[in-house]
């Protein structure tokens, strides 16, 4: 443990998920007691093979902007990223890595700060890009949050996945890609020399195809009223539309999945964290005053 000048404490952990590999977690607390949020914000980095540390200076920003005041952030290298070790799993997966940190973080939480069995610490989800899908998958396995945070997550991932293959390698390789990969969940005879390089990742075509291409975050959001979302996109975003957004998430109709549009924002929100962070605190502290979230107007 140490407190640096901020007056913010830092616990670098690790979670062992049996053979499976180990979790490299760091997380970011205010000094003192009396600072503390009844919150446990998680945040689910985007999928890069260099994990949240190196891939984005954006995580450890928002976990020393939320730290100082008062906010327990919690941060992790999914496996197969980072510092973490094993092999990199799709989103369904990922939902046991995200319960296992997150158990062990609110332990460590308690320990650090003395609290009482009554003093409940509520779990804030948030989900960057294709993390939105792995926080769902946490909804479903019936893990109890207060409420969970979109960010930049693909309205579709199958829209969203043809439009970042086609911007990085062409659209013949998408083309291609989408033909090898039905051969390869129907045939099985794709083998390891046509694997993908995606994302820093080295995946399987099929996998690819049924774990990312066919996840969709938003649809199973809509299907949880009992969970409130804050879904924020930027309309500068490289793999998403507005029109993306209007059509599986229209105003009105999901009053539960509160959105926001950042004007000027990319995918990955870095030239705009000062607007990011400022939605996210008031999105927060409207929870703690138990209001209830209305669609955008």
């Amino acid at each position: 443990m140490k407190e640096n000048e901020e007056q913010i404490i830092t616990r670098i952990f690790q979670v062992q998920l049996r053979k499976r590999g180990a979790i490299y977690s760091e997380l970011w607390l205010p000094n003192k007691k009396s600072r503390l949020k009844p919150y446990l914000l998680i945040w689910i980095a985007w999928m890069d093979s260099r994990g949240f540390s190196s891939s984005l200076p954006l995580y450890r920003n928002f976990a020393r902007f939320f730290a100082n005041i008062g906010y327990p952030v919690l941060l992790y290298d999914q496996l197969g990223s980072g510092m973490s070790t094993g092999t990199f799993e799709f989103p369904k997966e990922q939902a046991d890595q995200f319960i296992a940190t997150v158990t062990k973080g609110k332990k460590i939480i308690r320990m650090t700060f003395n609290l009482k069995p009554k003093e409940i610490i509520s779990i804030i989800g948030i989900g960057h890009s294709l993390g939105g899908v792995t926080l769902m998958h946490v909804v479903e396995r019936g893990f109890k949050m207060k409420a969970g945070i979109f960010v930049s997550v693909p309205p579709s991932h199958g829209t969203s996945f043809k439009r970042g293959i086609i911007q990085m390698y062409g659209a013949l390789k998408f083309f291609s890609f989408y033909l090898l990969s039905y051969l390869d969940s129907i045939l099985g005879m794709i083998g390891k020399p046509q694997n993908f390089k995606f994302f820093g990742f080295t995946l399987r075509l099929k996998d690819i195809r049924r774990g990312i291409a066919g996840s969709h975050a938003i649809l199973m959001a809509r299907k949880h009223p009992e969970f409130p979302i804050l879904a924020i996109f930027g309309d500068k975003d490289e793999y998403i539309t507005r029109s993306d957004i209007e059509r599986y998430l229209p105003s009105q109709k999901y009053p539960w999945i509160r959105r926001m549009i950042i004007s000027g924002a990319s995918h990955d929100m870095m030239k705009h964290q000062t607007t990011l962070f400022a939605i996210i605190k008031q999105f927060l502290e409207e929870l703690d005053a138990q209001k209830r979230y209305k669609a955008d107007q």
